[in-house]
């Protein structure tokens, strides 16, 4: 190997060092990044942070997501949501989006039997059942910007609404379900501009808890190295490759000698691998385990 590195050109050795180095580096940085807990949000991360009973979650907004449609980009701007529980079942949110803050709210679970409008007409007679009953109002306006019902099933959160409404009343429903006459809007969050709606106030005082993951997916740490060992390989073992690749071509291989294209390709070759790997490595610390 000696041998073989002091007639080594410059390219070929900065290839192999860069190949070994950018692992070697991403390999000290994916520990440190995959410390930092969050949750992940209409496809934004949030860092958490505890700070005595609080929670605080601090993320960039580059989507916002009603219902099931991706209703606008976000502009960059930073949110952060700080929880607090006041009970076990009375928890206070606190939002600021960019230069704007919203709330407090309190997020309060109550049994269905006790929601305003949850009669036998209303939420007992819904088709699926709930976790529990949600009221969330804001406390500075007294605005209620939800009162019903709520199941977490998987990755879906229901906010069911237990006022008997009618096809066609205003508000911020987005989509509605019937049964038996009586419709049931199904809510979803404001824009950036109106502050955090029903679901991601829902979403961060009862559920991110327990959705805790990180940043720096190992999986493509293991496609890197892949790569990164395939790339050193073929930097390390050139001329051999060369010599097996023509044995299917010629009788006397190790006399063929390799054209200048044969070495520009080869060249090329290796910094495509290096920049894949680079890429690979990116992806992986910046998308969520």
């Amino acid at each position: 190997m000696k041998e073989k590195w002091a007639v080594w050109p410059v390219y070929r050795r900065a290839m192999l060092l860069a190949t070994a180095g950018i692992l070697a580096f991403f390999a000290v940085l994916y520990p440190i990044v995959g410390r930092q807990k969050g949750v992940k949000r209409n496809g934004d991360f949030y860092g958490m942070t505890a700070v005595g009973e609080t929670k605080l979650y601090v993320g960039t907004i580059h989507s916002w997501i009603e219902g099931h449609t991706v209703i606008q980009s976000g502009d960059g701007r930073e949110a952060v949501y700080a929880v607090t529980p006041v009970s076990a079942d009375d928890i206070r949110v606190e939002c600021q989006i960019g230069e704007e803050t919203f709330g407090p709210f309190r997020v309060t679970k109550y049994p269905l039997a006790q929601l305003p409008g949850a009669g036998s007409n209303a939420l007992n007679s819904f088709p699926i059942p709930f976790d529990t009953g949600l009221e969330i109002k804001n406390t500075i306006t007294g605005e209620t910007l939800f009162r019903g019902g709520y199941r977490l099933s998987g990755d879906y959160t229901s906010l069911i609404s237990g006022t008997i409404t009618t096809e066609g009343d205003p508000g911020s429903a987005s989509e509605h379900m019937t049964v038996d006459g009586v419709t049931y809007f199904d809510y979803a969050p404001a824009s950036p501009e109106k502050g955090p709606g029903p679901y991601d106030l829902t979403f961060f005082a009862l559920e991110a808890e327990e959705e805790l993951t990180h940043k720096g997916n190992v999986g493509y740490f293991a496609l890197a190295l892949l790569v990164a060992v395939l790339n050193a390989a073929s930097i390390v073992w050139a001329e051999e490759l060369f010599v097996w690749s023509m044995s299917f071509q010629v009788a006397d291989p190790e006399s063929v000698e390799p054209s200048e294209w044969e070495i520009f390709t080869r060249h090329v070759g290796w910094g495509l691998f290096l920049l894949m790997e680079l890429i690979v490595l990116i992806m992986g610390l910046t998308s969520v385990a």
